[in-house]
């Protein structure tokens, strides 16, 4: 492979936006309206790159920049509607940078089991090393890092970060090598485990002829990363001339290191089923966005190893496209949120098209486009807020996402819609819920959490005072992601047993023992150690979880104490 100058991504929205976290239980509350807005960070300080993440149990982290050497984070603890700041870390070295004129600090914020990853590149010269730092739920401060990798010849690119459930990770980077550019990944097992370099990947060999009119002058760079079980998907930014599109480097992870890859734009659903969509790039004039496309082509993949079939032609040729984003259910159920842009009545005038299509299966048929909303831009004097941000999916079938607006005279709103139809088709109404209480900045916009419980939280920057902003939908009542249940189904007197359950959003949680189902007197701890009056009867447990809004219930099934 031949060495090229390494250019680094210059548009704003994609990065800034960030990956969204989405989780779709079972069952969770309705998604609320979104209330008034909470700060963050005071105005006029400066916030470079914020990054969002939640975490099961209702838990929500903020991290950002002020400066080229200042990490901060703030968290939203469970069962509270404010968020308390922690104390910064201020590093030897400068964090690398992305955004316009890249010149914005990045730290990228990732769940990881029930603690946050936090994660950064550190200038160092000519050579950037890889940070990362675990932060607990209960943290004050942020925690010194760790570091993964050191020396790659690198430089003004962000690291991408992926975690799994079970506190696993994954951080892939760009490097330039005597043969070319390559991607370079590691891994860490579990929150505790050491991180382990899984080599390197090239990728100047790209199959172009998905793609119209690249020519030798393309560049990549790492823009995300995807953990899934023993798969990692690393996507990567490709750059024509000022244009920007999303493109993916696929790999198959085994202990020793990254498989071949190939082009494509992934979300995965658990370890069994993915789909993708591909960017037909073309250039138009008028619009300042981050990718702009002929054609959306989504493929889909039944298992981590089986071949990507094509799933389907959202956007045929002729027409443009901007800003494709996905998101998947557990049962490989499926939302592509697009743009659609077209000429309108008067030029320069063009109307902007929110466009969705929605599958309930993974093998079943894309519906056709749905129009969410449409608004007129003058292409002579706006832009238009592309919002490139991943629609999220809740266990009740609500779709929430960002609706974009024109981006004039240094202002600029941002609507929220949802859809309570997505599991079985869109139906005929899309409500569309009130601009948002302070006006965003719009290429600052950080993207949306969703917890089990159906909250929904959207952080921003204030477009006049440039604070850091939240707004937050209203505070569910605890909500039971477990029924309560014994550590042992067969509990024995004086051995000790544990009552276990998972919430999301309680702030306090009770304990009380029951004996064939009445109160066993002061038994008010979550662990108890069955007497000799226990013996053959039923034990359980009760948990009451309490916040703000209200208590929650969930009582174990009964077990026969032995012994």
């Amino acid at each position: 492979m031949r060495p090229r100058a390494w250019a680094w991504l210059a548009g704003a929205v994609v990065a800034a936006l960030g990956a969204t976290t989405f989780v779709t239980p079972a069952q969770s509350m309705p998604v609320r309206a979104f209330g008034a807005p909470i700060s963050i960070a005071p105005p006029v300080v400066d916030v470079y790159g914020p990054s969002m993440a939640v975490l099961p149990d209702g838990t929500v982290g903020v991290a950002w920049t002020s400066t080229l050497n200042t990490v901060r984070m703030a968290i939203r603890r469970p069962g509270t509607n404010t968020f308390v700041t922690l104390t910064p870390l201020t590093l030897t070295d400068s964090i690398v940078t992305d955004g316009p004129s890249a010149s914005w600090p990045v730290v990228t914020l990732r769940p990881a089991g029930s603690e946050f990853l936090l994660g950064w590149g550190e200038s160092m010269g000519g050579s950037v090393r890889v940070r990362v730092a675990r932060v607990a739920a209960a943290a004050t401060a942020v925690p010194a890092p760790a570091t993964v990798s050191g020396g790659d010849s690198i430089s003004s690119v962000p690291v991408a970060f992926g975690t799994a459930t079970d506190g696993s990770a994954v951080a892939a980077w760009g490097i330039v090598s005597p043969f070319g550019f390559e991607i370079r990944a590691a891994r860490r097992a579990g929150t505790s485990g050491a991180w382990q370099q899984l080599g390197d990947v090239g990728v100047t060999s790209l199959p172009f002829d998905l793609v119209a009119g690249i020519d030798s002058s393309r560049s990549v760079t790492v823009a995300w990363i995807q953990l899934s079980g023993a798969l990692i998907d690393v996507k990567v930014r490709s750059r024509r001339g000022d244009t920007w599109s999303p493109v993916l480097v696929a790999g198959s992870v085994t202990p020793s290191g990254l498989a071949a890859s190939r082009l494509v734009d992934v979300e995965t659903s658990g370890t069994a089923t993915a789909l993708a969509f591909v960017d037909i790039v073309s250039g138009t004039s008028g619009y300042s966005v981050d990718a702009v496309a002929r054609g959306i082509r989504v493929l889909h993949r039944p298992t981590p190893t089986s071949p990507w079939t094509m799933s389907g032609s959202l956007v045929g040729p002729g027409r443009y496209a901007a800003s494709p984003s996905l998101a998947m259910t557990p049962g490989g159920g499926a939302v592509v949120r697009f743009l659609d842009l077209r000429d309108g009545t008067a030029p320069p005038w063009r109307t902007a098209s929110t466009m969705l299509a929605q599958r309930t299966t993974l093998g079943g048929p894309w519906s056709a486009a749905r129009l969410v909303e449409a608004v007129s831009v003058d292409s002579s004097i706006d832009d238009i807020t592309m919002a490139r941000m991943d629609p999220v999916l809740a266990g009740d079938g609500t779709a929430v996402m960002l609706l974009p607006a024109p981006y004039a005279a240094g202002g600029g709103t941002v609507a929220l819609g949802a859809s309570t139809t997505w599991r079985t088709g869109w139906g005929t109404a899309f409500t569309e819920q009130p601009t948002l209480p302070a006006r965003p900045y719009t290429q600052m916009t950080t993207g949306m959490v969703l917890d089990p419980a159906g909250r929904a939280t959207l952080t921003y920057i204030d477009d006049t005072t440039f604070g850091l902003v939240a707004a937050t939908t209203a505070l569910p009542k605890p909500f039971a992601r477990t029924r309560a249940a014994l550590s042992s189904a067969s509990p024995r007197v004086g051995v000790a047993v544990t009552c276990k359950s998972a919430w999301t959003g309680a702030k306090t949680l009770a304990f009380r023992w029951l004996r064939g189902g009445s109160a066993i007197a002061r038994a008010t701890s979550k662990t108890y150690v069955p007497k000799a009056a226990d013996r053959d009867r039923g034990l359980s447990c009760r948990v009451t979880a309490t916040n703000p809004t209200g208590s929650t219930v969930t009582t174990s099934v009964a077990r026969t104490v032995g012994g």
